[in-house]
């Protein structure tokens, strides 16, 4: 709920899996913005939601991006990676991999 998404993104596909701490979510969106107007707007917006944003995992270059990012500590940890590439049609799409806990 407190994830951000970027507002050129269209929503693809979704599930939530439960498990005995959490959940695990995973979305997929299609974008009209750039990887680098992702990543740079990713790495600015997920602190302000309360996300710490660790650099030193992932990279970005001009084919994609990989963002990991977590909040809490312990077992109350939550986390994440996000990946923004270019698939088989060209298309700007954006994955994200959201752990949950209870």
């Amino acid at each position: 709920k407190d994830f951000p998404v970027h507002g050129s993104m269209t929503a693809l596909s979704g599930s939530v899996t439960q498990a005995p701490k959490g959940s695990l979510h995973t979305a997929n969106w299609v974008t009209t913005a750039t990887i680098p107007e992702l990543d740079a707007w990713y790495k600015s917006e997920l602190p302000r939601k309360g996300w710490t944003v660790n650099n030193a995992i992932g990279g970005s270059t001009e084919e994609g991006s990989i963002i990991v990012f977590t909040r809490g500590e312990g077992d109350d940890q939550g986390g994440g990676q996000l990946t923004i590439l270019v698939d088989n049609e060209g298309r700007t799409v954006v994955h994200v991999l959201l752990t949950v806990q209870n």
